[in-house]
């Protein structure tokens, strides 16, 4: 019952061979989206030589040289042309995006989780603790160049859900778990939600020249990677 409560009873369903078509149509395009979005019509040299230094610890940016070897940038937004900057602006504005959306979803599972206080709902907890863990670290590398208040703020988050997680972990039941850690855990979800909240709309409200933005790759690889995506639909239909 808590995890059905929980997780809003999703069920899955076989689809017909005419749908799954359908669907490798709609992922195809949606890649193909993501592609162009993450491809910069400029060469690999002018890519590098705007790579941005690693600013922020535990971002997950990789040094200059590595982005070079990977042909893929962060950059300074300010450093780009205007056409180009806009582009990449609205690209890393709807990476956010996706971010805050995904992180309130399982802020909200995980605040239901809690509010459960049953043995079953434990597990659960863990295992969403250690989801926003990761979309927190991944936010990471994607606030640099932000105003110190905001990032310190995603670190200071990232920070409190590790030691959700480790809470969580370490119990074998919410008996284990003291009355004050759950008002703790609450206080820390509502900051988390906060947190993303005051950095989108920031964002949305600014186009901050220093925010390094990214990764980026030069637009002469999108056609190989285009190549590769039509394969994997192909073998997913």
């Amino acid at each position: 019952m808590a995890r059905s409560a929980v997780t809003s009873g999703v069920n899955t369903m076989l689809e017909s061979s005419m749908a799954m078509v359908a669907g490798g149509v709609d992922k195809m395009i949606e890649k193909s989206d993501e592609l162009v979005d993450h491809y910069l019509p400029i060469t690999d040299e002018e890519l590098a030589s705007l790579a941005a230094p690693l600013q922020l610890e535990g971002s997950g940016i990789a040094p200059a040289e590595k982005q070079k070897e990977q042909q893929s940038y962060y950059v300074q937004l300010g450093s780009l042309s205007t056409k180009l900057r806009n582009r990449a602006y609205q690209h890393s504005l709807g990476k956010l995006q996706k971010a805050k959306q995904s992180s309130q979803d399982v802020l909200a599972q995980l605040q239901q989780a809690i509010d459960l206080i049953e043995s079953q709902a434990l597990g659960l907890s863990r295992s969403l603790a250690q989801k926003l863990q990761v979309i927190y670290q991944n936010l990471l590398a994607n606030v640099q160049g932000l105003p110190v208040t905001l990032q310190e703020k995603v670190k200071q988050t990232y920070s409190n859900m590790e030691d959700l997680q480790v809470a969580f972990s370490g119990a074998r039941s919410f008996q284990d778990i003291s009355s004050s850690l759950l008002v703790q855990s609450e206080e820390k979800i509502a900051k988390a939600r906060e947190a993303l909240d005051e950095l989108l709309e920031y964002v949305a409200e600014n186009t901050p020249l220093s925010w390094v933005v990214g990764p980026f790759s030069p637009a002469g690889t999108s056609t190989a990677k285009l190549t590769e995506l039509k394969e994997e639909v192909k073998t997913d239909a």
